[in-house]
């Protein structure tokens, strides 16, 4: 048995052995029959299965689930269809600037981002990004930029990636920016260790 709710992909699997092996379960889903198969039970030798994370699954209105299951020596295979999977929002990962940094007001500050899709893959023309401190506002509109003259004080910069569907996630991170030139973090360091 195989279905969708809101706490993810359930899967059951009904299965002996008349030698009285032990049973290995193996499960992989796709959306359709043009998209390829993603592993989701590797070996198992459980039968009841919960998928509680669905980032990794396309989303599909008639998505597949192949379930495997072998002692060893026979494998028997079966298939089932019409699994209703939701799109799901992108993976979001914030690269930079790093939860915490400082950076002067005169220098300039990367952002980069990068948004994993299921739906889409890594197609950067398939997901929009918005980059904005709570500060100074809008700050950019692609996954990486580099942006001048923030103001001075502590900024919370906050990205979102939108998906095609319209599906977003968002991260943030603090950026204190200080009143002048660059700072060099090592030299100031070593500075003060010799104080």
């Amino acid at each position: 048995e195989a279905r969708v709710d809101d706490s993810g992909l359930h899967l059951e699997v009904t299965a002996n052995d008349p030698d009285g092996d032990e049973l290995r379960t193996s499960a992989h889903y796709r959306p359709g029959p043009d998209r390829p198969w993603v592993p989701v039970v590797a070996g198992s030798s459980r039968t009841a299965f919960v998928i509680d994370d669905l980032r990794d699954l396309a989303g599909s209105a008639d998505g597949e689930i192949r379930v495997r299951v072998s002692d060893g020596f026979s494998t028997v295979t079966a298939t089932r269809g019409g699994l209703v999977v939701p799109d799901q929002a992108p993976r979001l990962s914030l690269v930079r600037p790093v939860d915490g940094t400082t950076a002067a007001s005169t220098s300039a500050v990367t952002l980069t981002a990068h948004a994993f899709d299921a739906d889409t893959g890594d197609d950067p023309a398939r997901t929009t990004y918005r980059w904005v401190s709570d500060r100074d506002g809008e700050l950019a509109d692609e996954g990486f930029a580099v942006v001048r003259g923030l103001s001075v004080g502590r900024h919370e910069i906050t990205v979102t990636a939108t998906d095609d569907a319209g599906n977003t996630a968002s991260a943030s991170v603090r950026l204190e920016v200080v009143a002048g030139a660059p700072v060099d973090e090592a030299a100031t360091a070593a500075v003060a260790d010799r104080l």
